[in-house]
């Protein structure tokens, strides 16, 4: 089986044992993205973004609507389950926002920021070992000052005085803003985009620890 979303509104599983339509729902706006989830075992759920804001979820089973997932700010043009959790549903919208959820729950479980990316730190041209013995005295004496924030680990104090370590995250991958506590205190001035422009492709890797997105910027 497969499905189609088109822009006369209408969704539709097809059997391709028999060439026909097997089920077909008809949606509120033009249909923009549609997904099905490749692992699920507990629910028959297909996600359906829309030229309107917000994700629905229609249910094969029963041939119906069940619920709509609200937050996005504009239609929502990319859909990708992930491959290793049932009821976990990544998308993004026109407006570059990229989501994640969890279709059991109200409300986004986190929203992927592009200004807080981490990124490697460029490698170094090789040095001779003269210069190596330099930059070791200069660095004992305290004359030289690293790049703040250029290793990938970093230590800051805590109120204790221990040492807490910061890991950054892979390059690429942007940083997850997750909680309902923090989806409530954004403000239109505050909204966290993945992209500068819309959101043409969401695809998990494999194991769903990664997610490439594509956009219009």
């Amino acid at each position: 089986m497969f499905i189609t979303g088109s822009a006369d509104k209408e969704v539709k599983l097809w059997d391709t044992n028999v060439l026909e339509v097997a089920c077909a729902f008809n949606c509120p706006d033009k249909v923009m993205a549609v997904a099905m989830s490749s692992c699920a075992s507990s629910h028959a759920l297909i996600a359906v973004g829309t030229n309107e804001p917000g994700v629905v979820l229609a249910d094969i089973v029963s041939g119906a609507f069940t619920h709509t997932l609200t937050g996005h700010r504009s239609a929502t043009w990319s859909i990708c389950w992930s491959p290793s959790i049932e009821h976990q549903l990544f998308t993004g919208d026109a407006s570059g926002e990229v989501r994640l959820w969890d279709v059991r729950r109200s409300g986004c479980q986190a929203l992927l920021d592009l200004t807080v990316t981490h990124r490697p730190k460029p490698a170094r041209p090789h040095q001779n070992t003269r210069n190596c013995s330099l930059n070791s005295q200069q660095t004992s004496s305290g004359s030289l000052r690293g790049t703040t924030g250029s290793t990938s680990n970093t230590h800051s104090r805590t109120g204790s005085g221990s040492l807490k370590r910061k890991h950054s995250s892979l390059a690429g991958i942007a940083e997850l803003h997750a909680g309902p506590e923090y989806e409530s205190s954004r403000t239109p001035a505050t909204w966290q985009v993945a992209h500068e422009g819309a959101v043409t492709g969401i695809l998990a890797t494999s194991d769903g620890l990664h997610l490439v997105t594509a956009g219009g910027d």
